[in-house]
């Protein structure tokens, strides 16, 4: 133990800077998974709506049902495909449709309601 009056100073000096990294490094990781959810869910709804005016169109027939392709192989050529979207994307579509193998306009607008409901985390 020191018994000049400087040494408990510069430790605890010591002890703030390094509680001031850990508390810094903590709050970026936040900012970046709240920053990631953010872009998946945007990036989502983007996505499906791309998905919907290419392989949906507009039909005046409430009644008739469209079949669409929500294969990678179909999906990664459209603008807004990023693999973590691309998946996320299918699993609010397993949620939402009736037959899996065979998903339809009406999976489609199930799926991106059910994102835009989501609601979106804040950064406090």
């Amino acid at each position: 133990m020191c018994q000049l009056p400087v040494c408990p100073r510069i430790n605890e000096g010591g002890a703030k800077i390094a509680l001031q990294r850990k508390m810094g490094e903590n709050c970026e990781a936040k900012v970046k998974h709240w920053k990631k959810e953010i872009e998946t869910v945007k990036g989502a709804s983007l996505l499906l709506k791309e998905v919907k005016d290419k392989q949906v169109g507009h039909h005046e027939d409430d009644e008739m049902r469209v079949d669409i392709d929500f294969s990678e192989e179909n999906v990664k050529s459209y603008k807004f495909f990023e693999p973590n979207i691309f998946k996320y994307c299918q699993e609010q579509l397993s949620s939402c449709a009736r037959d899996q193998d065979n998903l339809t306009d009406l999976d489609l607008a199930g799926a991106a309601d059910k994102i835009s409901r989501q609601k979106l985390p804040y950064y406090r």
